[in-house]
């Protein structure tokens, strides 16, 4: 039970659907949601690059692994001053290094003052945090 007081601009989301637009590159996917997000000073090649997707800047979508797509979602965190990340199975479709990745994402964002609520499931959670964890109950809320 609680209460969180912020406004929509203060929240990011990446869901475990990747939403981006299959016939445009990984750079044009990023400056859309930018500039979507009116963060037109933003970075793309910092973003690109702090997901491991330098090489693939200029492919489409519709041609990256599924490890690749969520990393070009995971990198519309880094385009947002959001002090609050909501994320739906982040660590779905990566590799050892892509949840390293995950990972570092996660603590600079901490060490920023940010926060995270992720849902997860197993051993994909993040690795050398402090954890506040809830879980979900077969039945809860039925009547």
């Amino acid at each position: 039970e609680g209460e969180i007081n912020l406004s929509a601009a203060g929240i990011a989301y990446v869901g475990h659907q990747f939403a981006l637009k299959a016939d445009l590159s990984v750079l044009e996917n990023l400056a859309f949601m930018r500039d979507f997000m009116g963060e037109h000073d933003r970075d793309l090649g910092i973003a690109i690059e702090r997901v491991g997707l330098r090489n693939q800047a200029e492919q489409t979508t519709r041609n990256l692994s599924a490890g690749q797509r969520k990393r070009c979602a995971l990198a519309r965190l880094l385009l947002t001053e959001a002090s609050l990340w909501l994320l739906d199975e982040p660590y779905s479709n990566l590799d050892r290094q892509g949840m390293a990745m995950m990972d570092g994402l996660l603590r600079d964002h901490a060490n920023q003052g940010g926060a995270c609520v992720l849902a997860t499931y197993g051993s994909l959670r993040p690795d050398g945090f402090d954890l506040e964890e809830c879980h979900l109950l077969p039945g809860a809320g039925r009547a």
